[in-house]
């Protein structure tokens, strides 16, 4: 078996790294552009696509700790599930805020392509977090193109988008039905963990890194 010389290896994914990827600069000019010509406010979409792919793994880590690694679940494990459910919602509705999208047609679109699906045969939770999980990476796939490599952020790539933002709800919605969750108090909790977290009503970088305990 040949050897892999890894030097030489970091040189070629260099030369086919776009030079958004690569360049700090390149990076923003190209953020700056896709914001004057599309309408679209890039840096709350790459918060959110990047928000949505880590709080769907957080959510994931806990059923898989609890499906294969013998973690209880308890009430405080459900409570711990119900916050990270928030916090993907937090972050979807942001991805619909930067699309300028309406978050009930994402859901009446998610509806309306799923209306020819049946027999669909899932067990709840487990569904629901590898479903957020991969479906948020799909999502930041685009985003990730749009960005990095060159793709158009025009009406057929928003489509797609709000497409996948619509996959991620109903992964969300099944993960609340396993959960026995109330969606609407899902939303709640959240706020009240954001209320609570940032006394002054605006994001505070202090409050984000010095949490108190049982915050989540």
């Amino acid at each position: 078996m040949n050897k892999i010389d890894l030097n030489k290896y970091q040189e070629f994914v260099q030369e086919v790294t776009s030079g958004a990827s690569n360049s700090t600069m390149m990076l923003n000019q190209r953020l700056i552009d896709l914001d004057r010509d599309t309408g679209v406010n890039m840096a709350l979409l790459l918060t959110a696509a990047i928000g949505l792919a880590a709080e769907g793994g957080e959510f994931c880590e806990i059923p898989k700790k609890v499906v294969f690694q013998g973690k209880p679940l308890d009430e405080d494990t459900i409570f711990h599930m119900k916050r990270e459910l928030g916090d993907v919602m937090w972050y979807w509705i942001n991805a619909c805020r930067a699309l300028n999208l309406d978050p009930n047609e994402v859901i009446a679109e998610n509806v309306r392509k799923l209306e020819a699906v049946s027999g669909v045969n899932m067990s709840l939770l487990l569904t629901g977090a590898v479903g957020i999980s991969a479906e948020g990476g799909e999502f930041m796939e685009i985003v990730k193109k749009c960005i990095f490599q060159g793709k158009p952020m025009d009406e057929d790539t928003q489509f797609h988008a709000k497409r996948e933002l619509g996959d991620i709800m109903w992964y969300w919605i099944n993960s609340c039905r396993a959960l026995n969750l109330d969606p609407n108090e899902v939303i709640a909790e959240n706020v009240r963990k954001l209320e609570k977290r940032y006394p002054g009503g605006s994001f505070d970088a202090y409050y984000s890194e010095n949490r108190q305990d049982g915050d989540l």
